[in-house]
């Protein structure tokens, strides 16, 4: 018989680590996104590289940004920054870099609009700096109007920014050079809440942590932790079954929040039930009894996991009347610790032999089978071990087969009424127990007999003379025959051993 295992709760180390790959993944990318954020965004400097139409007063290029998230989607920004100089040009600003700042948001984007022009109106001290149009006085225009709305985002030349796809807690920077002008903004991200979550008991796996903010982990006490990202606060955490570990959480360089904070993980070991059957392999037919271990509590399914067939607190089950048809066992323990553990034997199920018997007269036969025993009136016909028989007397009879694959079947019995009362056998012997699993008792009148024990294809397993107290404890359980001899006589039983 095969046995298989499926163990449901990452049973091996090396399951549990290939948690790390594909399935964490998508958990802890969502568990990351799902809090919520601050956030600041602030211009760098600004780039002019054509619309060249003049030197001194008559170069006057002038800016304005804005930003907004996919949350809060109304721009802010629009400070007019503006400088007089030659192309191409780097103007960093001296105030008025910051743009927005967000606490406690669930965005994820962030957009960014660029409106850029080269004022020629009133030599950069005129009230209409700010505005793009024709001079108030005079015949000049401003030129080379950028407006990108948006510059980065849906419909605009770039993409959004996603921006907590890049570190936290310190300044990502984001340049865009599109036309004659150019931008370069920065932002700094990092989690609205910060804690390390309650502290939690594992059953042999990896365990996703439910801490919040922006840090680090690392291990305080604990031999063997891991952690699949020791900067996401919901990251994995593989621990030793066994051992109980407090884990840091401490805020990142450069956060607004300096906090640390800490919990206990204790990680317990899975139950080991071993599922095995008593009768290997099963003949159909058979009483196999089931057992497992390590728990305190055992739910016995056959086929499916939801046929229970047994839900109780005992780690054996006994099956009546193994069917061919049943092809799996299953067992579902746990532990004292709420550990919970499947496991699922594949039964071996071997088809019994189906054997009838034919009279004509007083014949009787059989199919052709491993080995045969007649019966008369339920006991064993001495010496009647092949295919046919004739009988001798009225009665019942029934004859026993062992299959090519070593299960065993009794015919349904064939009554004889019609030929002389001659005895078949004399008993003259009883004994017992029978079953039997330790020693015999033989009880008879006879001063001196031979005592024989042989098993079904008949070979003898064990002779003596005038034993009456037999040790049958080293036999592996099955049907044997105790035959007793005496003065050219004898009478045999059947005998069964468990």
């Amino acid at each position: 018989m095969q046995f298989y295992r499926l163990i449901l709760i990452f049973e091996k180390r090396l399951t549990m680590k290939k948690l790390y790959s594909a399935i964490l993944l998508s958990i802890l990318t969502f568990a990351s996104f799902a809090q919520n954020v601050n956030y600041t965004t602030e211009i760098v400097e600004f780039y002019q590289t054509g619309c060249d139409d003049g030197v001194g007063s008559d170069e006057e290029p002038t800016w304005k940004v804005y930003t907004r998230d996919d949350i809060s989607t109304g721009w802010v920004g629009g400070t007019c920054h503006y400088t007089d100089g030659n192309v191409p040009i780097i103007y960093i600003p001296g105030s008025s870099t910051g743009l927005d700042n967000q606490s406690n948001t669930a965005a994820t984007l962030i957009d960014v609009r660029l409106e850029a022009w080269e004022d020629d109106c009133d030599g950069g001290s005129g009230s209409d700096r700010c505005s793009f149009g024709s001079c108030l006085l005079g015949t000049q225009s401003d030129d080379c109007l950028h407006d990108y709305n948006p510059l980065a985002g849906s419909g605009g030349p770039f993409s959004s920014i996603p921006f907590r796809n890049d570190p936290m807690c310190t300044w990502n920077e984001y340049t865009y050079n599109i036309g004659d002008f150019g931008v370069k903004i920065r932002v700094k991200w990092e989690y609205a809440n910060f804690n390390a979550g309650p502290n939690m008991n594992v059953c042999d796996s990896a365990l996703i942590l439910a801490g919040a903010g922006s840090g680090e982990w690392s291990v305080l006490s604990g031999t063997g932790g891991t952690f699949a990202d020791q900067f996401n606060p919901t990251s994995a955490f593989l621990g030793t079954v066994g051992q109980t570990y407090v884990l840091d959480w401490n805020t990142l360089p450069g956060c607004q929040t300096t906090l640390n904070d800490n919990i206990t993980v204790t990680v317990f070991a899975n139950p080991d039930p071993q599922l095995i059957s008593d009768i290997d392999p099963i003949c159909e037919g058979a009483d196999p009894i089931f057992s497992a271990q390590d728990g305190i509590n055992y739910d016995f399914a056959l086929n499916t996991i939801s046929n229970t067939v047994q839900n109780s607190g005992a780690d054996s089950y006994a099956h009546t009347g193994i069917l061919l048809t049943d092809s799996l066992m299953f067992v579902t323990v746990s532990n004292a610790n709420g550990c919970v553990t499947i496991d699922t034997l594949i039964l071996d199920v071997l088809p019994s032999p189906s054997p009838s018997i034919i009279r004509t007269g007083s014949d009787l036969t059989t199919g052709i089978f491993s080995f045969y025993q007649w019966y008369y009136n339920g006991g064993v016909i001495g010496g009647a071990t092949s295919q046919n028989y004739t009988a001798t007397a009225n009665g019942s009879y029934t004859v026993q087969v062992v299959g090519a694959n070593g299960c065993i079947s009794e015919s349904a019995p064939e009554i004889i009424n019609n030929v002389g009362l001659l005895e078949l056998t004399t008993n003259f012997f009883n004994f017992y127990p029978n079953p039997a699993s330790d020693r015999i008792t033989i009880s008879t009148d006879l001063s001196s007999f031979t005592v024989e024990i042989s098993n079904l294809i008949g070979q003898v397993m064990y002779r003596s003379g005038s034993d009456k107290s037999i040790n049958v404890s080293d036999y592996r359980p099955g049907v044997y025959f105790l035959t007793v001899h005496t003065s050219g006589n004898k009478s045999t039983q059947k005998l069964i051993i468990e």
